[in-house]
């Protein structure tokens, strides 16, 4: 691309623009053409991931007309563009303000880059004198296990064809894991989290679980251990299948404790006499303390947050009417 500065292009200067010619277009690359390779993105489950499949995509293609083999016309034969002597391609100056000239070369509209025209009487019944056709194409996609996030699948000349086109481009396949409900990947290794009883989390447990190949694993605790909220634990060899080997990641499970929301009378006594000994539940106070009771409240962080609002709004139209220093302050005694 060039520009031109100047009030005009004097005809000698054009000639050389030019290249003398459509005859003599140098510098145009004369190699076999290769078309552009397209990009798809493909959402995967998963489920594929882990266990491998092949999943088929369809996805339409222009080819060379066969029954013309790619010529246009019922004989083979095509008359000589005049519009671009026959190059396919010309060269076409644009003004781009004043003083100022854009030169560039694009593909002839009048036989679509092929340098050929084509009577009409002559044009194939088929492609109608375009040389290609649309037709209707499935791709195999195959999905091993182990594969990557993100990895790109190739299919070598697979691309669209054309009559500039010598070699066809690429169709190329991005896969994407969709998000799980349970499961998340780092790596090899898979995360999921468990929810178990407090009766579960202080006296042991087996789980049933469900692996994304259908196989049920029985994962249990050790004899006498605690589970905490939060703990994590790993089933070693339960990750994802490592691609080119034997191998697995490991599966990292995360607990949740659900806690019981009442206890009555008995289970209370049960739980003080099954576990070592705690803090009391009652406290023996001397008879001249006078203690300041205090029950516990369920926190729901947008009521109070609301209440706290309310709270800051009276105390500043305290402050607007003179009240400032008025408000109750603790006391200790």
């Amino acid at each position: 691309m060039q520009f031109m500065s100047g009030g005009g292009i004097p005809p000698e200067l054009l000639q050389q623009m030019m290249g003398g010619g459509m005859g003599g277009m140098g510098g145009m690359d004369r190699g076999p053409k290769k078309g552009k390779d397209v990009g798809m993105k493909l959402k995967v489950p998963l489920e594929m991931f882990y266990n491998g499949a092949t999943k088929e995509i369809e996805m339409p293609r222009t080819i060379k007309c066969k029954t013309c083999k790619g010529t246009g016309s019922k004989s083979g034969k095509s008359v000589r563009c005049m519009a671009c002597q026959g190059q396919g391609r010309k060269r076409v100056m644009r003004q781009m303000g004043p003083g100022m000239v854009q030169q560039m070369i694009q593909q002839c509209e009048e036989c679509n880059g092929t340098g050929g025209a084509i009577p009409d009487k002559d044009k194939c019944p088929k492609c109608e004198g375009k040389q290609v056709v649309d037709v209707d194409r499935t791709l195999k996609v195959k999905i091993t296990p182990g594969m990557k996030n993100g990895e790109q699948i190739p299919f070598k000349g697979e691309g669209d064809e054309s009559p500039d086109i010598d070699i066809p481009g690429s169709i190329i396949i991005l896969v994407e894991q969709e998000p799980h409900d349970h499961y998340e990947r780092k790596g090899d290794d898979l995360f999921i989290t468990k929810e178990i009883t407090l009766v579960q989390a202080l006296t042991g447990f087996v789980l049933e679980h469900e692996h994304m190949d259908g196989r049920i694993l029985h994962i249990q605790s050790s004899k006498g251990e605690v589970i905490k909220p939060g703990d994590k634990k790993i089933v070693p060899g339960e990750g994802m299948k490592k691609r080119g080997s034997n191998g697995k990641g490991d599966l990292i499970i995360s607990f949740k404790i659900e806690f019981p929301r009442m206890l009555d009378e008995d289970q209370i006594v049960g739980v003080r006499q099954g576990l070592p000994t705690g803090g009391k539940a009652d406290i023996d106070f001397l008879e001249d303390e006078e203690p300041e009771e205090c029950f516990l409240d369920h926190y729901d962080v947008e009521r109070w947050a609301e209440m706290n609002k309310m709270t800051e709004e009276e105390e500043d139209d305290m402050e607007e009417e003179g009240g400032r220093g008025g408000g109750v302050q603790c006391q200790h005694q």
